[in-house]
């Protein structure tokens, strides 16, 4: 399996991850794709053209689109400088210094649960992780909507489950009120009043569950 490194980032396209300092960093599915596109062909310029065949594979779209995931990508790599050129009237090239490595699967990284929020990663150990508004939680959420107990994520090995703390405003998985301990699959979101997060699973053996 193949990772490339620049700075302090981490990409896996077959994990499809993102990582900044061993911390998964929340990027919109087009954002990724461009990201992985640009770092495979740094060496050129990736042109509109070929991000619109690519990411948007017989779909009509207007080239805005990319400008917007292109400041997406520059906004969650900015640790890194200016990774990512714009070449006026060509399009785009991703300038870091990258390393590529060949990894195998016992070292592509550790089995981990996290929860993606405001474009931050909160990694979840097993047990219980507590998220809410108060000082004394493992994970806070100042907004005022989210109480200062609001929910509970259990890692149990493979598995996570969320349950409500008996919040103001409840909490949801989907478009399904949280009543008791529910199941989470990698990808759901979950909203604590107004807080909207997504659940992240992501295991050594190259896929993201």
């Amino acid at each position: 399996m193949t990772s490339y490194r620049f700075g302090q980032f981490r990409l896996v396209p077959d994990q499809r991850l993102l990582e900044r300092a061993g911390m998964p960093i929340a990027l919109t599915p087009r954002a990724l794709d461009l990201l992985v596109m640009l770092v495979r062909h740094r060496a050129r310029v990736i042109t509109k053209d070929e991000m619109l065949a690519v990411v948007w594979p017989g779909r009509e779209v207007e080239e805005g689109n990319i400008a917007q995931q292109i400041h997406l990508l520059r906004r969650a790599l900015a640790d890194a400088g200016e990774c990512v050129v714009t070449v006026p009237k060509h399009g785009y090239r991703f300038a870091a210094e990258v390393t590529e490595c060949s990894e195998s699967p016992r070292h592509a990284g550790i089995t981990q649960h996290a929860l993606l929020w405001d474009g931050r990663a909160f990694l979840l150990p097993e047990g219980s992780t507590v998220v809410g508004r108060a000082d004394d939680v493992d994970v806070q959420l100042l907004l005022p909507s989210v109480s200062r107990r609001h929910a509970q994520i259990d890692v149990r090995g493979l598995d996570a489950t969320v349950r409500d703390l008996e919040s103001t405003h409840g909490t949801w998985r989907g478009v399904t009120r949280v009543q008791g301990a529910v199941p989470l699959v990698s990808g759901d979101e979950v909203r604590l009043g107004s807080a909207l997060l997504v659940y992240r699973f992501t295991r050594p053996d190259d896929t993201t569950v």
